[in-house]
């Protein structure tokens, strides 16, 4: 076992003497990081009507393949190009109005009251995404900063609007046609689909820092980036409000943008 271990040690050495130099051009590897999702959501409604869906960061990791190139004629550029999936989830609640529900009395009658509900959003999207990046490292160290687009793809997405009898209380919401209710008739379903109008492209423009530490065989580069957004998530639609008090949410305004910290790591060809 040890001479096995000798022996990985010093092929390892022997290839990192051959494997990182100047000369290099092409580096192949791969990404990993987490990235914040900062949501721009607005929606435009009747005033007597709170907004569900409101500004809202959500975070996880993410992972990919990257590639680099450096350009002969220029000695301190290179371009890269990065792809990796993400995927989201989100959710949030707001209490609402006293809203009008049934409860029964013990002959079996219906007895309208007004009773607390929570208005609660929740679902997700997930997406490829594609960098295209110009590199500069700056005064020949280790030190870069890099610029270009994005390009996402989006997947797949679910949005869910939902209103919620919270009382401790036997009420249950009055059935009006076209509506779906949950949990005997505790839960009013107003959308349970895909986000509507949803996108299937997304552009952004990034920009960010990294730092190259070159290990002879690799190059391991801790970055930080910001991808701001061009385009929406979501179109203009329109989303059916409830029976008696939400009216129906209009033209919303929904972009993501995102704060990525991440590393890479390279092996040069």
């Amino acid at each position: 076992m040890k001479k096995l271990i000798l022996k990985i040690a010093v092929l390892f050495v022997i290839l990192s003497q051959n494997s990182y130099s100047e000369d290099k051009t092409f580096g192949i590897g791969f990404t990993y990081g987490h990235f914040w999702a900062i949501n721009d959501v607005e929606f435009i409604q009747n005033s007597n009507a709170s907004n569900v869906l409101d500004d809202f960061t959500n975070q996880s990791n993410y992972y990919g393949l990257t590639y680099e190139v450096k350009i002969p004629f220029l000695k301190d550029f290179s371009l890269m190009t990065n792809l990796y999936y993400n995927s989201f989830e989100f959710e949030q609640s707001k209490d609402g109005v006293s809203y009008p529900t049934l409860i029964y009395d013990d002959n079996g009658n219906p007895i309208v009251v007004n009773s607390k509900i929570v208005h609660s959003v929740k679902g997700n999207y997930s997406l490829f995404d594609l960098d295209i990046l110009s590199k500069y490292k700056i005064f020949n160290t280790g030190l870069s900063l890099f610029a270009g687009v994005s390009i996402s793809k989006y997947e797949s997405s679910k949005y869910e609007n939902t209103m919620n009898i919270v009382s401790k209380d036997a009420a249950k919401f009055v059935v009006t046609e076209g509506y779906v209710y949950r949990n005997d008739r505790k839960t009013l379903v107003l959308y349970d689909d895909k986000i509507p109008n949803y996108n299937s492209f997304r552009f952004g423009l990034k920009v960010g820092a990294s730092y190259d530490f070159n290990l002879y065989l690799f190059t391991i580069s801790p970055y930080m980036n910001y991808d701001f957004a061009l385009t929406e998530l979501a179109s203009k639609y329109t989303l059916k409000g409830d029976p008696f008090c939400y009216p129906d949410l209009l033209n919303p305004h929904w972009k993501v943008h995102y704060l990525n910290i991440g590393i890479d790591f390279k092996y040069w060809l």
